[in-house]
């Protein structure tokens, strides 16, 4: 799982699956691209198929509230 040109990428051995844009949710999260890759790396070992989580990134909100930790 990598980001290339700004997109979100899933590869194995010759297979390359692009799943979303990474610039939305990247705002969201102060342009830090390490959690963002690493739940959809998750997402894939879970073996959710690309489609699923291009469809996920798609219409994931963030909460407008984050919860004291």
């Amino acid at each position: 799982v990598y980001l290339q040109g700004g997109r979100i990428t899933l590869a194995r051995g010759a297979d390359r699956h692009e799943v979303g844009l990474a610039a939305p949710l990247l705002a969201e999260a102060g342009g830090e691209p390490g959690w963002l890759l690493a739940a959809v790396a998750v997402a894939w070992a879970m073996a959710l198929p690309p489609d699923l989580i291009a469809a996920g990134l798609e219409t994931f909100e963030p909460d407008p509230e984050p919860r004291a930790r």
